[in-house]
C-alpha cells in the first residue's frame, strides 16, 4: 500500500470521526472505584472495573492480599484461590462460581479486561471471611480482612428465658435448643448455605428403592467424659424416641423408621417402612450417650440429672447452670472436628427475659450479642454505637401467629375465626411495630422457604365483614360494656396466654385485645414466664395463646398439623399440634410430601397443604419479622447463613482484645 493511499484513508477517518461526533455529548468516563483492605489502598496493575453494579478486580492482587494461594488452568480457562479449608473456583465467562465443590450464583461472571483476569471483589472477600462495605463519597470499596484467630477469650449471649431442659430428645424451646447446639452434636447438621452436610456422620447413601439409609460414622470422636462415641449411642438415641414410653414431641419424626441397626462400631442402617423426604432434616437432632442413660426410665428421662448437666460431642462443655441467671459452657479442645476446635473459651449466657433489659446490657457492653434490636431503637443504637457494634439484617425462617384451641365452644366455628382474621389490620401491625421490618403471612410457609405459596388468601383488614360473621355464628346480641353475647347469654369472652418479658409482644397484644374489642370480642391477656408459658402449652392449659415458630429448613408439618401429632388418650402431646387440628385431607397430604423426593412434586403438596390451612385457619397467622441482630466487633469469624448463624466453632475474639 503506498503512503499516498495511506495518508488520504487516515484524512478520510479523521473526516469521518469529526463529522459522527459533530453535536454529540462526549461520553462520560466512569468514576475511578479504589479497594482498600485493612485500610490500605489494594495495588494493582489495572483498575477495578464496576459491572453489572459490581466491582471486579484483578484475580491474583484480591486472593494474594487476602492471604490465598492463587492457581490459574489454563485447559478449563478457570481461576482458583484456596485459604485454610475454603477453596473458590471462578470459571471465566460464568455467572457460576463454586466453593469447596458446592454451585454458587453470582452477580457478575470474572472476565478478562485490558488483558487481566477481573474476579467479583466483594464475592471473593466475602466467602474468604472478609466484611465489605462501601464509601460512597470515596468511591471505595472498604474490605476488611479475617483475622488470625486465637483460642481464648469469653462471650456473653443473651436468652430471653432459662432452658427447659438441656436433653436434645426433649427441647422443644428456642433457649433450649440453642444452648443445646452447642454441647451435643448431630447425626447430620447444615452448612452456611443450609445444605445438609455430615456432623457425626462422615457420609452416607441412599438405597435405590430409598428405603435403606447407611451412614459411615467418624472415628476418634470422644463423649466430653472421654469415652469413644460408636454407631450403638447413635442407634440408643434414635431407639430412645422411638419407645412406646418416650414422652417428647420427635416421635412422629421417626415415623417412617422400621429398623436402626449398628451392624458395627462405624456403620448405622435406617430401614424405613416407607419413603420420608423429611428425615434427613429431623437427623440433625443431638445424639445422648448410651453409657450415661441406658437403664434409666424412658419415661422419666427428663428427671435424669444428665438432662440438666448434660455431657456431649459437641464444640462446648457444659460448665454451670444457675436457674434465672447464666448457664456456662466451656470449650472442648478434644472436638472431633479437626483443625475446627472451638476458639473461644467460655460461653456465659445471661438470663435476661425483657428486651429492654437486653439492649441496655447491650449498650453497656455487658453482653456481646443480642439476636433482636427492639425497632424503635434500631436506628438509635446503629447511629450511636457504630463504632462498637456490627449489625445484621436476619430474615426469619418462621412466622409469628395466634393458636386457637379447635374444640373450644368458641373457637370451633370456623365463622369465629375468619371474624377474628378479618378483624385485624395485619399490614398496619408490621408497620406500627417493626417500621416494615416483616411480612404478613397467610399460611405456615414463610417467604424463605422453596415450599412458599405466593397465591393464598389475604384476609383483608374488613371489620364489618367479622361483624357480620360473628352475626351468623350466633353472636348477636350487644351488652351494655359492648362485648357480644349468644342466645344464652354467654359473652364472647376469652383469655390469651403468651410469654412475658418482650416490649413488641406487649403492644402487639395491645393492638389486637383493641382491634377485636371494636368488633364486640372481649380478650384478657395473661403473661407468664416463658417456661411455665410452655408448659401450659405441652399440657393444653389454654384456650388461645400467642406465639411464633421458628422453621427447619424443610417444609415437613407432620409435627404441626397431623392429627396424630396433638395430644393423645392419655394427654401426651406427641407433637406440636396443640390446638389439635384435625383434617383427614391434610393428614393425607403431609403424608404425600413425605413420601417423595421430587421437590416440584414435594411444593405442589405442600401449595396445597397451605391453601387448606388459608381456610381451614386452625392458627390466626399474623406476620414474620427480619432482625437486626447487633454484635460486638470484638466478635469475629461469624459465619451467617440467609436466616442465622451457624459453626459456632469458627467464632473468635478479636486477638488484639485478649490478654
Amino acid at each position: 500500500m503506498s503512503r499516498k493511499f495511506l495518508g488520504i484513508l487516515i484524512v478520510a477517518a479523521l473526516l469521518l470521526s469529526s463529522l459522527l461526533s459533530y453535536g454529540a455529548t462526549p461520553a462520560t468516563a466512569s468514576p475511578r472505584i479504589a479497594v482498600t483492605i485493612n485500610g490500605r489502598p489494594l495495588v494493582t496493575d489495572v483498575a477495578p472495573e464496576i459491572r453489572n453494579g459490581r466491582t471486579l478486580v484483578p484475580f491474583r492482587a484480591i486472593f494474594e492480599t487476602l492471604g490465598a494461594t492463587v492457581e490459574w488452568d489454563e485447559r478449563t480457562n478457570t481461576v482458583r484461590g484456596t485459604k485454610g479449608h475454603i477453596t473458590v473456583t471462578l470459571p471465566i465467562g460464568q455467572r457460576m462460581a463454586f466453593v469447596n465443590g458446592a454451585p454458587v450464583n453470582i452477580d457478575v461472571a470474572p472476565q478478562i479486561i485490558s488483558g487481566r483476569t477481573m474476579v467479583p471483589g466483594r464475592f471473593v472477600a466475602e466467602t474468604l471471611g472478609s466484611t465489605v462495605g462501601w464509601s460512597a463519597t470515596t468511591n471505595t470499596v472498604v474490605i476488611r480482612s479475617q483475622v488470625e484467630p486465637r483460642v481464648g477469650g469469653e462471650m456473653v449471649y443473651a436468652l430471653a428465658g432459662d432452658p427447659t431442659t438441656l436433653n436434645p430428645l426433649l427441647s422443644t424451646d428456642s433457649a433450649s435448643n440453642f444452648v443445646i447446639s452447642m454441647i451435643h452434636s448431630g447425626l447430620l447438621r447444615t452448612n452456611e448455605r443450609l445444605e445438609i452436610t455430615g456432623d457425626l456422620a462422615e457420609d452416607w447413601t441412599v438405597s435405590a428403592d430409598n428405603l435403606t439409609l447407611t451412614f459411615r460414622i467418624r472415628r476418634g470422636i470422644q463423649w466430653h467424659d472421654g469415652r469413644p462415641l460408636t454407631a450403638a449411642d447413635i442407634k440408643f438415641t434414635y431407639d430412645t424416641i422411638m419407645h412406646p414410653d418416650y414422652t417428647g414431641v420427635r416421635r412422629r419424626d421417626f415415623r417412617a423408621v422400621r429398623e436402626v441397626a449398628a451392624p458395627d462400631d462405624h456403620t448405622l442402617i435406617l430401614r424405613l417402612s416407607e419413603v420420608d423426604a423429611s428425615l434427613l432434616s429431623k437427623l440433625f437432632i443431638g445424639i445422648i450417650p448410651r453409657h450415661i442413660f441406658q437403664g434409666h426410665p424412658v419415661a422419666r428421662l427428663r428427671e435424669h440429672p444428665n438432662s440438666r448437666s448434660p455431657i456431649g460431642t459437641g464444640p462446648y462443655l457444659f460448665g454451670s447452670w444457675l436457674p434465672g441467671q447464666q448457664v456456662v459452657l466451656n470449650r472442648n479442645p478434644n472436638y472431633f472436628w479437626a483443625g475446627q476446635e472451638p476458639y473461644i473459651q467460655r460461653v456465659r449466657f445471661r438470663i435476661i427475659p425483657d428486651t429492654q433489659a437486653q439492649l441496655v446490657a447491650l449498650e453497656a457492653g455487658q453482653i456481646d450479642w443480642m439476636g433482636s434490636i427492639p425497632v424503635d431503637d434500631i436506628e438509635r443504637v446503629r447511629r450511636t454505637h457504630a463504632n462498637r457494634l456490627q449489625f445484621r439484617e436476619v430474615k426469619q425462617n418462621g412466622y409469628w401467629y395466634i393458636g386457637m384451641k379447635q374444640n373450644h365452644p368458641i373457637f370451633r366455628d370456623l365463622r369465629v375465626r375468619q371474624a377474628l382474621m378479618y378483624s385485624l389490620d395485619r399490614p398496619g401491625m408490621v408497620q406500627t411495630l417493626f417500621r416494615g421490618y416483616g411480612t404478613v403471612i397467610h399460611g405456615d410457609k414463610p417467604p424463605v422457604s422453596w415450599a412458599h405459596n405466593p397465591n393464598l388468601y389475604t384476609y383483608p383488614f374488613n371489620q364489618a365483614k367479622a361483624r357480620q360473621l360473628l352475626e351468623q355464628a350466633g353472636w348477636s346480641r350487644i351488652g351494655a360494656d359492648g362485648i357480644r353475647m349468644n342466645a344464652a347469654g354467654q359473652r364472647l369472652s376469652f383469655e390469651l396466654i403468651s410469654a412475658s418479658g418482650d416490649q413488641t409482644r406487649e403492644n402487639m397484644l395491645s393492638i389486637i385485645r383493641n382491634q377485636w374489642r371494636a368488633v364486640g370480642v372481649d380478650m384478657r391477656i395473661e403473661l407468664i414466664e416463658i417456661s411455665v408459658f410452655f408448659g401450659k402449652l405441652d399440657t393444653g392449659q389454654f384456650e388461645i395463646y400467642q406465639w411464633g415458630w421458628n422453621l427447619g429448613i424443610d417444609p415437613d408439618n407432620f409435627i404441626f398439623f397431623h392429627s396424630t401429632s396433638g395430644f393423645n388418650a392419655e394427654g401426651v402431646l406427641m407433637g406440636f399440634n396443640d390446638v389439635g387440628y384435625s383434617n383427614p385431607a391434610v393428614d393425607r397430604l403431609i403424608e404425600r410430601g413425605r413420601a417423595t423426593f421430587n421437590q416440584e412434586e414435594r411444593r405442589k403438596i405442600y401449595w396445597e397443604i397451605q391453601e387448606i390451612l388459608n381456610r381451614d385457619l386452625p392458627y390466626i397467622f399474623l406476620y414474620n419479622r427480619n432482625n437486626i441482630a447487633a454484635h460486638a466487633n470484638r466478635i469475629r469469624g461469624i459465619v451467617w447463613t440467609e436466616i442465622g448463624t451457624t459453626h459456632f466453632e469458627q467464632w473468635f475474639i478479636d486477638p488484639a482484645t485478649l490478654r
